[in-house]
């Protein structure tokens, strides 16, 4: 299929669906070239770089407070499930 015939498929199709959270996803894709789409979360919803880097940074300064659990904890409490 040439490019022309695509778009005009996804013009149809886009036009058929009732379903906001396809067309959400469709204009997320098109509007977020400088902060692309990464994936998406457990709940469906979307993940883009700037959200992903700022839960890595977020998860980083947790770590350097203290606020994590050891391997060798986590084996411990695994103990007593």
């Amino acid at each position: 299929m040439d490019i022309q015939a695509e778009k005009l498929f996804l013009i149809e199709e886009l036009v058929r669906t009732d379903d906001i959270k396809l067309i959400e996803k469709i204009k997320a894709l098109l509007t977020n070239k400088s902060n692309p789409i990464l994936g998406y979360n457990v709940k469906g919803e979307l993940i883009t770089r700037s959200q992903l880097v700022k839960q890595i940074e977020e998860a980083e300064a947790r770590m350097d407070g203290g606020e994590f659990t050891s391997q060798e904890d986590l084996e411990k409490q695994s103990e007593n499930w």
